[in-house]
C-alpha cells in the first residue's frame, strides 16, 4: 500500500467526520424549526457517521427530544433510560438524558419515576457545575414540584427552601425565578399548615412579579391564585374573593382553560362564603363551556361536577338549619327530594 493510499483514507476519515459535526449542528436547529421527522432522520444518519459513545449518546437526546414531539414521551423515555444508567458515558452526557427523562416521565404522570430521574439529575449537575450553578438550581426546583404532586410536603419544603437560599444568594437577574420558588414554597407551608409562613412568601412573590412581569401578566395570576386559596382556607372569604377576581384580569378570553381552573376556585370560595346562588350560576356556567369545548371527559369537568354536587349538599344542610324557608329554598329543597 502506497502513502496516497493512506492519505485517501486519513481524507475519507476527515471528510465523515466533518459531516457528522456538521449535521450534529443541525440537529437543534431542525427540533426548533419543529421539523420534528427531519431531525429524527439526520439524527440516524449522523450516528452512523461517528464512533464516539459520547458524541452517539449527545445525538441520541437530540432525537429523544424530536421522537417525544413526533411519536411520544413513551418512545423517548425508552431512548434515554439507557443513556442515564450508562456508567461509561460523560456525566455531562448523564445529566442530560437524566433531567430530560425526568420531564418525558412527568408528562406521563409518572412521578415516582420523574422524581428519581430529577434526583441523579441533581447530583450530577452538583458535581458537574457545583450548587451554584442554575442547573443545580433547575433540578432543585422539577425534585421540589415532583414531591409536593405526590404529597411529599416535608421533603418539598426542604428541597424549595435550599432551592430559595441559592437563588437569594446568586440572585443575578432572576428575581422572576426567585418569585416563583417564593410561591412553590408558600403552597407547600400552607399545606404544612404553616400560614404565617405562607402569607409573606405569596406578597414576596407578588411584588417580584409585579414588578418584571406586571399585574396583568399569567405569572402574576398564578400567585394570585394560590393566595386566593390561602385566604379561603383561613376563612378570609372577602379577601379571598377579591384576590381571585384580581387574578381573572390576566385573561381576555373567556374560554381560556386556565380562566376557568381559576373560576372553579371562585365557586369553591362562593360555596364556603355561602353565597349558595352566586355559587351554582358560575359553576352551571363552567360547565357549559367545558361541554363546548368538549372536555366532558376531562378531570376539569369531573371537578366542576363534584362541585356542583358539594353545593347543593351544602344547600340542603342550610335547608335543614332553616326554619323559615324562603320561597328560593322551599323550591330547592323540592328539586333534591
Amino acid at each position: 500500500m502506497n502513502i496516497n493510499f493512506w492519505l485517501s483514507i486519513i481524507l475519507l476519515f476527515s471528510f465523515e467526520s466533518l459531516c457528522a459535526q456538521e449535521g450534529s449542528e443541525s440537529i437543534p436547529k431542525l427540533i426548533q424549526q419543529k421539523q420534528y421527522t427531519e431531525a429524527i432522520s439526520l439524527c440516524d444518519q449522523t450516528i452512523l457517521k461517528t464512533n464516539e459513545p459520547n458524541e452517539k449518546s449527545r445525538i441520541l437526546i437530540w432525537k429523544a427530544e424530536a421522537t417525544r414531539f413526533a411519536v411520544s414521551n413513551a418512545e423517548a423515555i425508552k431512548i434515554l433510560s439507557p443513556l442515564s444508567k450508562d456508567l461509561s458515558l460523560h456525566d455531562s452526557i448523564r445529566y442530560d438524558a437524566s433531567f430530560n427523562l425526568g420531564m418525558c416521565y412527568y408528562r406521563e404522570s409518572k412521578l415516582v419515576e420523574a422524581t428519581n430521574a430529577f434526583a441523579q439529575a441533581k447530583e450530577l449537575s452538583k458535581k458537574l457545575y457545583g450548587p451554584d450553578h442554575k442547573a443545580y438550581f433547575s433540578c432543585l426546583n422539577n425534585l421540589g414540584q415532583m414531591y409536593k404532586e405526590q404529597a411529599k410536603f416535608r421533603d418539598a419544603e426542604l428541597t424549595f427552601l435550599e432551592a430559595k437560599n441559592l437563588q437569594f444568594k446568586n440572585n443575578k437577574g432572576q428575581e422572576l425565578q426567585y418569585a416563583r420558588i417564593c410561591n412553590n414554597l408558600a403552597d407547600v407551608y400552607c399545606a404544612l399548615n404553616k400560614f404565617d409562613k405562607a402569607e409573606d412568601l405569596y406578597q414576596v412573590s407578588l411584588r417580584i412579579k409585579e414588578k418584571t412581569s406586571g399585574r396583568n401578566s399569567k405569572d402574576y395570576s398564578k400567585t394570585l391564585y394560590n393566595l386566593a386559596k390561602y385566604y379561603d382556607a383561613l376563612g378570609k372569604y372577602n379577601l379571598a374573593l377579591a384576590t381571585i377576581d384580581s387574578a381573572t384580569l390576566a385573561y381576555h378570553n373567556a374560554e381560556d382553560l386556565d380562566l376557568l381552573k381559576i373560576l372553579d376556585l371562585k365557586s369553591i370560595i362562593y360555596i364556603h362564603h355561602e353565597k349558595y346562588e352566586d355559587a351554582e350560576k358560575l359553576i352551571l356556567d363552567l360547565l357549559a363551556k367545558r361541554k363546548s369545548a368538549q372536555q366532558e371527559h376531562s378531570s376539569e369537568y369531573a371537578l366542576s361536577l363534584m362541585n356542583i354536587g358539594f353545593l347543593y349538599i351544602e344547600m340542603k344542610r342550610e335547608i335543614k338549619r332553616s326554619n323559615n324557608l324562603n320561597p328560593h329554598w322551599k323550591n330547592v329543597s323540592k328539586s333534591m327530594v
